[in-house]
């Protein structure tokens, strides 16, 4: 089996699609890391940790082995992104939030 190292975070997200709000899980990084699993891959993400770890990021847990600073659950990045009727993404919220602590400072 292959090992990977993703250096990416997740988020909690929150889309508004047809008047409807979906709360769910976001992130370059996660979405890399778990294409990476399905594909095979064992894989390690470099990444703000969450403690508690959020009801919908339990399941994702339990395929990476998740590495990084421990945050509170609150402290991850968070974005609210509404489509509108043709899907035209549009960012309303934008908090980065724990993803400055993967700097080099």
């Amino acid at each position: 089996m292959n090992k990977i190292l993703i250096i990416g975070g997740a988020s909690q997200d929150i889309l508004h699609i047809n008047e409807k709000y979906i709360h769910t899980t976001g992130g370059a990084g996660l979405y890399t890391a778990l294409g990476a699993r399905a594909a095979g891959g064992q894989v390690d993400m470099l990444a703000p940790l969450p403690s508690p770890m959020p009801l919908l990021m339990q399941p994702i847990n339990k395929l990476i082995n998740w590495l990084g600073p421990t945050v509170s659950q609150d402290e991850l990045p968070h974005f609210a992104i509404e489509y509108d009727d043709s899907g035209t993404a549009k960012y309303t919220t934008v908090e980065p939030r724990s993803e400055s602590l993967m700097s080099e400072n």
